[in-house]
């Protein structure tokens, strides 16, 4: 019974444009290879890195959002030290101009929870909330990481096709 190294097993393309280049490269006339380069650069441009552009962007919001909430906590646990005294405090009103505020009850706070509606909610309650924020945005960062990288891949393989390609065309060159 004969058995088959890994070696002869046939190979699983992970991306069908860069597993042709890969296999074609020394099977395709210069032309040919000039014709997919071409072909793979105008993919790398207009798909993979418009959407490695979002991605990154997503997930710069997503770090942006946590650090809000990370400050919320802070403030939160802040007031929290403070009892139910009133509190002074500057208030940024846009631009960064400034007006003093005076907090006569600090036992419940507005928490914006998102689409443009705020809810009052109590110390604990606000804590609770920014809890399940946090871990919601650990999630979705996560997964806007994974997708960031699995981009990255892609480009880094496309670039590999595009240089085996373009050394093999250069070999057909001289």
């Amino acid at each position: 019974m004969a058995t088959r190294s890994r070696a002869s097993a046939p190979a699983r393309p992970s991306d069908g444009r860069a597993a042709t280049a890969a296999a074609a490269a020394g099977a395709l006339a210069p032309a040919e290879a000039r014709q997919k380069i071409v072909e793979y650069e105008a993919f790398l441009r207009d798909k993979l890195q418009p959407d490695l552009a979002a991605a990154l962007a997503a997930l710069d919001g997503a770090h942006a959002e946590l650090a809000d909430a990370l400050a919320l906590r802070a403030q939160l646990s802040a007031i929290g030290e403070l009892g139910a005294r009133p509190l002074k405090m500057r208030v940024n009103l846009g631009n960064d101009f400034f007006a003093h505020a005076l907090v006569p009850d600090t036992a419940s706070v507005c928490v914006h929870v998102g689409l443009g509606f705020f809810a009052e909610l109590r110390a604990g309650e606000a804590l609770a909330f920014v809890d399940a924020k946090e871990a919601r945005l650990n999630v979705r960062i996560g997964e806007l990481s994974g997708r960031a990288g699995t981009i990255r891949a892609h480009v880094q393989v496309l670039l590999d096709a595009i240089a085996q390609l373009s050394g093999n065309r250069l070999a057909a060159g001289r």
